[in-house]
């Protein structure tokens, strides 16, 4: 029961992750009104499916990435099996899918190798394939997980304080309402904080060992790809529960201990950014930031300046924006319109109809 629970809690957390990622792919914003009677050919140029103003979607949040790892992993696990369990050593699946899982991860225990050349030659080809190509969906996996567990703290503290504002409201015992969901939502908090963290230790210690001290060892060992291979699971029902677990631990340890190093990082870079913004304006700064030179600086040049300083985006990213917004501005008036669009629309009719 406790190994249900612990692998439900882990694809709870993730779904709920992925969810909230693609929930916007289908399209789901406001309408936006417009005057399709005025123009009437403005609205068929202008599909929601291909509209600036829908959110953009990063690949690594996407439903394609999802597919696309889903579409490696059966690839890769296939041709492990196919190789080392019909072909190169006969192996049970189970200790195939096992090796392979052991390899991608990049733990490397050493309980299961390739003895011979041919066997060698094989592994060579299936880790790169494994490392490069699952190793990068492990990154996306790990931060699924923890925004995924982020995201369940964030509306369990929202309920907590609906729960605190409705008590205030009724204004009966509210002082021990508020007390007893301050209590709630500490401990509550709590809870999650361990969720994550002891999630991957219950599956293994429950599944493989008792001692919780070697199953700690274990996780961190195996979780940060150190694989020492002192502590391996040695029985089908242990490699089972390693081929689920390992990718988990990987992913889930990993991405903790990157947040941590970014969040120093973070703090470092604040710091850098608060001193650097603390500086007086000079006459060259203002000749620096003045970039079509009309003797002053408004609002989006100090802005673009501003931000290629502090390294937020890149100069050349700036330029690439700059000169898509030409392209669409027809009129050249440094607006763009709605005789922008007819115009665009124009003028790709006209040239269609000489192609044609």
């Amino acid at each position: 029961m406790h190994i249900i629970n612990a692998f439900f809690s882990l694809t709870h957390v993730t779904s709920l992750r992925f969810r909230s990622l693609f929930r916007d792919s289908e399209g789901q914003y406001d309408e936006i009104p417009s005057n399709d009677e005025e123009h009437p050919g403005l609205h068929a140029s202008s599909s929601r499916d291909h509209s600036l103003t829908r959110e953009y979607e990063d690949f690594s949040h996407s439903w394609s990435a999802l597919r696309l790892c889903l579409y490696h992993a059966i690839v890769y696990y296939a041709i492990a099996v196919f190789a080392l369990s019909f072909i190169l050593y006969k192996w049970p699946i189970i200790d195939s899918l096992y090796f392979a899982t052991v390899v991608f991860t990049t733990i490397g225990y050493g309980d299961l190798h390739p003895t011979d050349r041919s066997g060698r030659v094989f592994t060579i080809f299936l880790s790169l394939y494994g490392i490069v190509i699952l190793g990068l969906f492990l990154g996306i996996l790990g931060d699924a997980v923890v925004e995924g567990h982020n995201r369940v703290v964030e509306t369990r503290r929202r309920k907590l304080n609906k729960k605190v504002l409705d008590a205030l409201a009724q204004d009966q015992g509210a002082k021990k309402n508020v007390a007893e969901s301050n209590g709630d939502n500490g401990s509550s908090s709590s809870d999650d904080v361990v969720e994550v963290k002891s999630l991957m230790q219950d599956i293994w210690s429950i599944v493989v060992l008792e001692a919780p001290i070697v199953s700690l060892y274990w996780v961190v060992i195996s979780g940060t790809t150190v694989g020492f291979g002192d502590v391996t699971p040695h029985t089908p029902a242990m490699r089972v529960a390693a081929i689920f677990f390992l990718p988990f631990a990987v992913a889930v340890l990993g991405e903790l201990l990157a947040r941590v190093a970014s969040a120093y990082m973070e703090r470092k870079q604040r710091q850098t950014e608060h001193e650097f913004l603390s500086r007086s304006l000079t006459l060259c700064d203002l000749e620096t930031m003045d970039a079509d030179q009309d003797g002053r600086v408004d609002r989006a040049e100090f802005m673009i300046y501003m931000l290629v300083a502090l390294q937020k985006v890149e100069k050349a990213d700036v330029d690439q924006v700059c000169q898509f917004f030409e392209r669409l501005d027809q009129t050249n008036d440094g607006y763009l319109t709605k005789q922008d669009l007819l115009d665009r629309q124009w003028s790709e009719n006209f040239r269609s109809s000489l192609a044609g």
